[in-house]
């Protein structure tokens, strides 16, 4: 914990790239209730609004976007006799799309 390593808030704003105003805050809670203070109490703000089609329709829009920015790009290529062919953008896309639903399917 920086604050324990005596990390002035300052520092740890420039460390973090957050306000000066955020990491004094997070000193003066931890000061005054010790690391437990700083445990996450979830997102704020207010719930996610979207169906649960819109949420489908905006991960497919999310993904499709993705994939088609990541088109061109091939830095890994396997070709195994002819008969198949795995390209990084193909993991990465799958990867992502398989977070977004994740994600979509939690909200």
């Amino acid at each position: 914990m920086l604050f324990e390593q005596r990390i002035k808030p300052l520092e740890v704003a420039q460390c973090l790239r957050v306000s000066r105003e955020s990491a004094y805050q997070w000193h003066q809670l931890w000061r005054d209730g010790g690391i437990e203070a700083l445990v996450s109490r979830g997102p704020s703000g207010s719930r996610c609004r979207l169906s649960p089609r819109c949420l489908e329709k905006l991960a497919a829009y999310q993904s499709r976007d993705l994939c088609s920015a990541l088109g061109g790009l091939s830095l890994l290529e396997l070709d195994s006799a002819r008969g198949g062919r795995v390209r990084l953008h193909d993991v990465i896309r799958h990867l992502l799309r398989s977070r977004l639903v994740m994600e979509a399917c939690n909200a």
